[in-house]
This record gives structure tokens, sequence and C-alpha cells, in this order.
């Protein structure tokens, strides 16, 4: 891991990764936590429907891998 990767997780949680579309970071969180794909926001999102509701295929597609 690189010191970029790092602060980019210390400052974004799984659900504003997905948000932002960056499926390197969101594989990488999953790597190192797969609990997070259990995850549930607070309006009660799940990590699938995020990724979903954005319509990002490639990320709903990881999340699926991971389940």
């Amino acid at each position: 891991m690189n010191i970029a990767f790092l602060l980019k997780l210390v400052f974004m949680n799984i659900f504003q990764a997905i948000q932002s579309g960056n499926l390197q970071l969101v594989r990488q969180m999953l790597e190192l936590d797969q609990n997070l794909i259990h995850a549930i926001d607070p309006r009660g999102f799940s990590t699938l429907l995020l990724a979903s509701y954005f319509g990002n295929e490639a990320l709903t597609k990881l999340i699926l891998q991971f389940e």
C-alpha cells in the first residue's frame, strides 16, 4: 500500500468511495475488510444497493464478487 491510498482510506468511508465511483479504492477496502460488504449507511443503504443506485455496473459487479 502506498501513502496516498492510506490517506484516502482515512478520509473516505466505503460509501463515499462508492458514490465517487472509485473502483480501485472500493476493491482495496473490501480486500482489507470483507465485512464492509455488509455495511449499511445511515439511510439504510447497503453497499450493493448504493452501487446499483448510482448505476455503476463495474462497482456492482465487484461487490457481488465479494458476497
